[in-house]
């Protein structure tokens, strides 16, 4: 259910994503941001901002409140079109784009603010994805997503894809239980493993450690590695300097719209206008 045609996966994959079959997705980034600007008015919220990940590339966005990151991940999926600029993913136009043909090549995200369905239990929020995913919006027949008797054989198959994929972020024990129920940092799971029934090749996390202790944030970080080991590329939003300096080989830093810095975590640590307009240095010397 979850590999898709025509593509070699990782074992463990839980989504499917490419990682090897020495085609397109090997030579060109997963995903190719050029020269993007945004203007809401007289407002420039974006200017110039370019980004390239390849297949199975974990790549950090930081800034103060305000600098364009959300702007980013919101032009990446469609929520905004660009002013000017491009976005390609795997050498094929997204720019343009209706939100759900992005989500159908591949892109998923979670939000800065938990956005769960909280009277559904936990597989009902997967299946709901899976539905949106498969049918092209919610708009289909969900009661044979949800499993009334009618359903069918590919149904079952979504259902068996979103017990393992439960199973994968570890909260195959609460299936059943309603996603409002959940403590805080096995919702932020759930929306992962939400994102990753879209079957993703790019996965966009927003601040994913938000709010979260110190014990739930070492679960987190084992959980991110392990998804981009699958192959997904992963653009990851953080204010915590120790959770991005930790996971990311390249960080991109934004300030007021535009790149002010990027490159390795120790680059980014010691860069003087990385200091001077974000944190300051013993916020970000976070010590690797």
């Amino acid at each position: 259910m979850w590999c898709r045609q025509n593509v070699k996966t990782q074992p463990d994959s839980p989504s499917g994503a490419a990682v090897a079959n020495g085609s397109l997705e090997l030579t060109q980034p997963m995903l190719e941001a050029k020269e993007l600007t945004v203007r809401f008015g007289g407002l420039v919220a974006l200017n110039s901002f370019s980004v390239s990940l390849m297949a199975g590339e974990l790549q950090g966005l930081i800034g103060p409140n305000g600098a364009g990151k959300t702007t980013v991940f919101n032009l990446i999926t469609g929520v905004y079109r660009p002013t000017s600029g491009s976005i390609s993913m795997a050498g094929k136009r997204l720019d343009g784009q209706s939100a759900q043909n992005i989500a159908r090549h591949g892109v998923a995200r979670t939000f800065q603010n938990i956005r769960l369905f909280g009277g559904l239990s936990v597989i009902e929020n997967l299946l709901a994805a899976g539905a949106y995913r498969r049918l092209g919006g919610l708009n289909g027949s969900l009661g044979s997503i949800f499993g009334l008797p009618q359903a069918g054989e590919k149904d079952k198959a979504w259902r068996s894809s979103a017990d393992k994929l439960l199973d994968f972020v570890g909260l195959a024990h609460l299936r059943d239980h309603q996603a409002v129920s959940l403590p805080y940092g096995d919702q932020r799971k759930l929306e992962i493993a939400r994102a990753l029934m879209m079957q993703p090749r790019l996965l966009l996390l927003d601040e994913p450690a938000a709010g979260m202790n110190p014990t739930e944030k070492d679960a987190l970080a084992e959980l991110v590695r392990r998804i981009r080991a699958s192959g997904v590329s992963i653009l990851l939003i953080e204010h915590d300097m120790k959770f991005v300096m930790n996971l990311c080989e390249t960080i991109t830093v934004l300030d007021h719209g535009e790149i002010i810095a990027r490159g390795g975590p120790s680059a980014i640590q010691q860069d003087p206008g990385v200091i001077e307009a974000y944190l300051g240095p013993a916020d970000l010397r976070v010590g690797l």
